[in-house]
């Protein structure tokens, strides 16, 4: 028979196919690589196929075959720690029950196709992680109370149980941070050195591994003080000088500290201790009690002793800041009173010292008139001088004469400096009538 070039290289393809498809592994689906248990849990080793297969076969960490299935056959060998616990799905996964921590370690399974798929075979590992469960978590520490700047603390986290653990420290709940001058931090403690107030809270361990965690907690005090002293007085006596205090007033003395632990408080006068406590009361102050009064501020704990005093001066009377107030308003308001007279008494000296301005007679329009009652005025005997208001004009000298000027019978306004006839006339000039 003979070959034609076509059809050899057809055929050729063909098996070509053919070798390629027998080469071709089952393909064996894994849902997690990684498998974490603990002790006493029950685990699965999950593996699926979508090709018809013919057998499927388990090993353990160790190589030795714990199960086996041919088409429908399942074999499970005696005599292994798995006899009793393990079970094979349909799909191929392999259940291990009540684990215990020898079971940790990689499985392997085989899987072999039917001839008819054309595939080989494919082998797939898992790893199987059993812990055991985090038990008896505690932090201890180096001591219950530190002295701030003076002491190193160290607190130390442990667990009764657990495998592959890890380690988290948190302050107040908010993860502590990488190391730093004073604070160094390894997977199960903690060190500060040297401690000061700021490291005052509670401290939590927290341990943990794939499948459970646990945590503890411990409380850190950090001693410091006495600081920042105050002393306040409270009295009744209201004296502008303030350390005085009027003899028979009460008085009340309130001493105050920032320390950790509270610090302990003892009043003095002169030396003598005269009572324990923040607050000293004098119900009645006497005039022996007079003096410098001082509040001891004692710190137990970091050992720190500090003093603060104040003067109490007992008065029989004392001016009240009202008081002076009123004084200082008084002599201000005199003084003022002062400078007015002063100026009123000098400016009334000047206006005296000033010449009076002199008098310019008034020319009027009558000189025709004047000129002629002149001459008269002249001959005539002046009588009885005096004053008279007649013209409601101002008061002023005036001069009256007996006899009148000849009357040509007319009245004529007449403007002149001296006076006139029977009516008085100022030093003034004045508008007048007279018969001319």
């Amino acid at each position: 028979m003979d070959w034609t070039r076509g059809q050899c290289l057809v055929w050729l393809l063909i098996a070509a196919l053919c070798i390629s498809a027998r080469g071709q592994q089952v393909e064996v689906m894994v849902e997690a690589r990684v498998v974490n248990s603990a002790t006493s849990w029950t685990s699965t080793l999950s593996v699926a196929t979508v090709t018809p297969v013919h057998s499927v076969e388990w090993s353990d960490p160790a190589g030795n075959n714990i199960v086996t299935r041919i088409l429908e056959s399942l074999i499970i060998k005696p005599g292994t720690p798995y006899t009793d616990r393990v079970e094979l799905l349909t799909n191929g996964s392999l259940v291990i029950r009540s684990n215990v921590r020898s079971d940790q370690g990689i499985y392997t399974v085989k899987v072999e196709p039917q001839a008819s798929t054309g595939l080989t075979s494919n082998t797939v590992t898992l790893n199987l992680q059993v812990h055991e469960l985090v038990q008896g978590v505690s932090v201890s520490a180096s001591m219950a109370g530190v002295r701030e700047g003076r002491d190193d603390l160290t607190l130390r986290c442990s667990q009764t149980a657990g495998s592959s653990l890890s380690y988290t420290w948190l302050k107040a709940g908010v993860t502590l941070g990488a190391n730093t001058s004073r604070v160094t931090i390894t997977p199960a403690q903690v060190t500060i050195s040297p401690v000061d107030r700021t490291d005052s809270g509670n401290y939590t361990c927290r341990v943990s591994n794939p499948v459970s965690a646990g945590e503890a907690t411990q409380a850190v005090r950090v001693y410091y003080g006495p600081e920042s002293l105050t002393l306040d007085r409270v009295s009744s006596s209201d004296c502008v000088t303030s350390d005085q205090v009027t003899i028979g007033q009460p008085v009340r003395l309130t001493c105050g500290a920032v320390s950790v632990p509270p610090a302990t408080y003892m009043w003095t006068l002169r030396g003598r201790a005269l009572v324990q406590g923040t607050t000293l009361n004098i119900p009645t102050l006497m005039a022996n009690e007079s003096g410098t009064y001082t509040c001891r501020v004692t710190n137990d704990q970091t050992g720190v002793q500090r003093n603060v005093s104040t003067l109490v001066t007992a008065v029989a009377i004392c001016l009240s800041p009202g008081a002076v107030a009123g004084i200082v308003i008084g002599a201000l308001a005199a003084l003022l009173l002062l400078i007015l007279l002063i100026v009123c008494l000098v400016k009334r000296r000047r206006d005296q010292a000033k010449p009076l301005p002199k008098k310019q007679p008034v020319v009027g329009r009558s000189t025709e008139v004047e000129a002629k009652v002149q001459p008269w005025l002249d001959r005539h005997q002046r009588q009885n001088p005096g004053f008279s208001s007649a013209l409601g004009q101002d008061s002023g000298p005036r001069t009256q004469y007996t006899e009148y000027p000849p009357s040509t019978g007319s009245m004529v306004p007449s403007t002149f400096n001296g006076g006139s006839g029977s009516i008085s006339v100022t030093n003034q000039s004045i508008h007048i009538s007279t018969l001319v």
